[in-house]
């Protein structure tokens, strides 16, 4: 089943949304996974608040159905901040042979498909 959110309100943060700032921050660890049985590349980040997923992997994965939540704004390492209110929930992804589920928010990103963040791992 889908991990918990942090409670509404609570600040959202991602470290790394690119290879550069990850390989600089530690805590996070990236590598290839299955989401809907298509290849991605991923990011795990123990210092993102939430799950991410990029608009372009939703769009190669064939995901259209997206609800719309309560914007989210993002706080970036850079100190940039960023805002969504699209949330893909229930995406099917496989690690190690094993089926799991994940509710991501929907952004851009240019280097990563999706971010595993702490309501995740």
């Amino acid at each position: 089943q889908p991990a918990q959110h942090p409670p509404r309100g609570a600040p959202a943060r991602i470290y790394a949304l690119d290879q550069e700032q990850a390989a600089e921050q530690p805590g996070t660890m990236s590598g290839m996974l299955f989401l809907l049985d298509v290849p991605v590349f991923a990011l795990f980040d123990t210092g993102a608040t939430h799950s991410f997923v990029s608009t372009k992997c939703l769009e190669a994965i064939g995901v259209q159905g997206v609800s719309d939540v309560d914007p989210l704004e993002i706080s970036l390492a850079s100190g940039r901040k960023i805002v969504t209110s699209s949330l893909a929930k229930n995406l099917s992804m496989c690690i190690g042979g094993r089926t799991l589920e994940v509710d991501a928010f929907v952004i851009e990103m240019r280097d990563f498909d999706l971010i595993l963040g702490m309501d995740w791992l």
